[in-house]
């Protein structure tokens, strides 16, 4: 009988081997890639959600920044929207019982994050605009301008050859006019706008708010969307002013007029129960709050300027009297970028017919200079080429070349003494989702 050769299982034991080998390789390769695509995938997610969390950051802080430095709140809505790198965040603003709340919400790749500012009203004053009118109005002629942005609660007039740089607002069921057929210019950018019940005879660069309007630039029809502006208040009111006047109280009264000449002189805080007068060449140095109960006079280059220590703060100058500023005089800052005189009068001429020699309340006829004034009460009337930084009054009327220039820092200014105004952040969170 013959003996049978043994089977050749060479190749099935390769083939099997092989198979193991590549089973082995495929977990080894699977369990080394897994962490590092596990990190990829981390990393993706990390980056969404830091994106999603500097977007709703951002966004926060934009709105934000428009409501406590710009020089127009009309301008920020009650929804804004904010895209960066192809993603959108949304915020919202609401009124509280303290001021307002900000809220921004962003959402990348299911990654939401939502910050929440809360914002409260200072308690001083702030200045946001280059204009602000009561019932009185503003009216400008004669190659007159306003670098900045206008809100009237009267009626906004002005002539050939006059510009507002800015927006302009009329309330309630006030107008902007282009007087005697001419058009008033507004604004400097399509974001600047004119918004009344009633616009005729304006060019306007940007957008034309109104219920009412003829004759208006390039046949520019209204956009009746933002209804009628709604009146608001002096943002200086009588109990500012009566804590001015006790802070002038704390270094002394001076009885009598106070008058300064060539030799100049240095006073503040102080209370003047007279006039104050600054005559050609002197120069009045302030180191504090001032009251005077007359009038206050600058005439032939005369000057009221704050101190140097004062640095980067304003200071306050308040009388119960009018203000004529005339003659080349002026009102100067401390030196200091942000650093303004304020002067406030209680003053209601040109209100009533017996005010000396028919004064406003506050006038000014070639010089002024860095200077806030503040005339809730009365009138101011700027002409020759005189100037100013910002101007609350009942009314007023600027004219022969005169030029109102804000300063967006008036928005949150800083006093010698005393709070400051404007929007002030009290909270800031990220909320959970």
């Amino acid at each position: 009988m013959k003996n049978k050769k043994p089977k050749n299982n060479s190749g099935y034991v390769m083939l099997l081997t092989t198979i193991i080998f590549m089973m082995v390789s495929i977990v080894i390769i699977f369990g080394l890639s897994t962490p590092t695509l596990q990190q990829i995938f981390s990393s993706r997610d990390i980056w969404s959600a830091k994106q999603s969390y500097y977007l709703s950051e951002a966004g926060a802080e934009d709105v934000v920044y428009r409501l406590k430095d710009s020089v127009m709140n009309a301008n920020v809505g009650v929804t804004e929207t904010l895209s960066l790198d192809g993603y959108s965040e949304v915020t919202q603003i609401s009124d509280t019982v303290s001021g307002k709340t900000v809220s921004s919400l962003s959402n990348q790749n299911g990654y939401k994050k939502n910050i929440e500012a809360e914002l409260t009203q200072g308690s001083g004053v702030s200045f946001n605009y280059g204009i602000l009118t009561g019932n009185g109005g503003f009216k400008m002629t004669g190659g007159s301008k306003v670098i900045g942005n206008i809100y009237s609660n009267g009626d906004i007039v002005g002539g050939s050859g006059v510009h507002i740089t800015g927006t302009a607002v009329a309330a309630s069921g006030s107008k902007i006019l282009g007087d005697g057929g001419d058009y008033l210019y507004i604004g400097s950018s399509s974001k600047d706008m004119a918004w009344a019940k009633n616009i005729s005879n304006v060019s306007v660069t940007g957008s034309l708010y109104c219920q009412i309007g003829s004759n208006n630039d390039n046949h520019k029809a209204c956009n009746v969307t933002k209804g009628i502006p709604d009146s608001i208040p002096m943002a200086v009111t009588d109990d500012n002013i009566n804590q001015w006047k006790s802070e002038a109280l704390i270094g002394g009264t001076y009885n009598g007029d106070f008058t300064v000449d060539s030799n100049g002189d240095i006073v503040g805080p102080r209370k003047i129960t007279g006039d104050l007068t600054v005559k050609g060449g002197g120069t009045l140095m302030v180191t504090g709050t001032l009251w005077v109960v007359g009038n206050i006079d600058l005439t032939g280059g005369g000057k009221i300027k704050l101190s140097p220590s004062l640095g980067k703060n304003s200071s306050i100058i308040v009388t119960d009297g009018y203000v004529d500023v005339g003659g080349g005089s002026s009102f100067d800052g401390s030196g200091t970028a942000g650093s303004y005189p304020v002067v406030v009068t209680t003053s209601i001429c040109s209100a009533t017919s017996h005010c000396h020699n028919n004064n406003s309340a506050i006038s000014l006829s070639g010089g002024a200079g860095s200077v806030v004034l503040i005339a809730p009460y009365g009138d101011v009337n700027i002409d020759g080429g005189s100037g100013a930084r910002s101007v609350m009054a009942n009314s007023v009327s600027l004219s022969g070349g005169a030029t109102i220039t804000y300063d967006s820092g008036l928005a949150n200014p800083s006093f010698s003494s005393g709070p400051s105004g404007g929007w002030v952040v009290s909270g800031w969170r990220e909320l959970e989702n």
